[in-house]
């Protein structure tokens, strides 16, 4: 079994483990100051609180790609589960169960949050939440048997198995920011103006199979098979999901007859009916 958590989180002075490009030049000017500055005197200038103002103006139009890269957010958080369980039983009279599964899940959020001072949502500032839930799983049962009566040998083998994949995805987009350095949805208006964007989606996908085959040889020269299945798939539709397949078949290795054990030059000779 693992189990994975991660978090990835954009530029964020509390957080040394993020990447991200300053020096991006698509659609902006790569030559402007992140500041704006005293045309007299050159110096960077500043708010009452100390804090430089960032330059906005001439080509960069409104916009300062350094700025908006620490006002924007986005994070996104991760949780997968993968395990796998396998065991056999040896049952009397020549019997053997085997079980196998296997779980995968994973379950992700993220949130993107576009600030309200500069950048595509000036004057309003955008917040989008997605939710997805996936995971898969398989379940097999197999009983086999095998017996030998003197030169005659046969075995049969028996199986089930289901398997099933799902995922419920969520997506929200609100805008229209109230207060400051709040990311939660209730921060945001949901009016005519501002309207807020909701959208789900549910899949789910599932299989079963039934498998039986009988096998039979005798001294190691004929040989008899027969199979049968039954399977579904949720993928067709309800009256149209079940279907039965089956399959008969004989091989005879004739180069073991004794009226060919001489030909030293015939290495192999098969008859197979399929």
């Amino acid at each position: 079994m693992s189990y994975v958590k991660s978090e990835v989180g954009d530029l964020d002075p509390d957080n040394i483990n993020t990447i991200a490009n300053p020096f991006t030049t698509q659609f902006y000017s790569p030559v402007q100051p992140y500041y704006s500055h005293d045309p007299e005197t050159g110096e960077i200038l500043r708010n009452p609180d100390g804090s430089a103002i960032w330059n906005t103006d001439a080509i960069n139009g409104g916009n300062n790609i350094a700025w908006q890269m620490r006002l924007n957010k986005n994070d996104l958080s991760r949780i997968a589960i993968d395990g796998s369980v396998y065991a056999t039983a040896v049952i009397p009279y020549g019997f053997e169960l085997k079980v196998r599964g296997n779980l995968y899940r994973n379950i992700g959020k993220s949130m993107a949050y576009s600030n309200n001072l500069v950048g595509s949502q000036k004057g309003l500032g955008s917040l989008t939440e997605e939710t997805a839930d996936e995971y898969t799983y398989t379940f097999r049962q197999e009983l086999t048997w095998s017996h030998e009566y003197g030169l005659n040998h046969v075995d049969v083998f028996l199986s089930h198995q289901n398997w099933k994949y799902g995922i419920d995805s969520n997506y929200i987009n609100v805008s229209g920011q109230l207060l400051p350095d709040i990311y939660a949805l209730s921060n945001f208006k949901d009016d005519e103006d501002n309207p807020s964007f909701l959208s789900e989606s549910i899949l789910g996908i599932a299989s079963e199979t039934y498998l039986a085959r009988a096998r039979y040889n005798y001294d190691q020269k004929y040989f008899a098979e027969a199979s049968i299945s039954r399977d579904g798939s949720s993928r067709f539709a309800k009256d149209k999901r079940w279907g039965t397949f089956w399959s008969v078949g004989g091989s005879w290795i004739i180069s073991k007859e004794k009226f060919l054990q001489h030909a030293n030059w015939l290495n192999s000779v098969h008859l197979t009916v399929p």
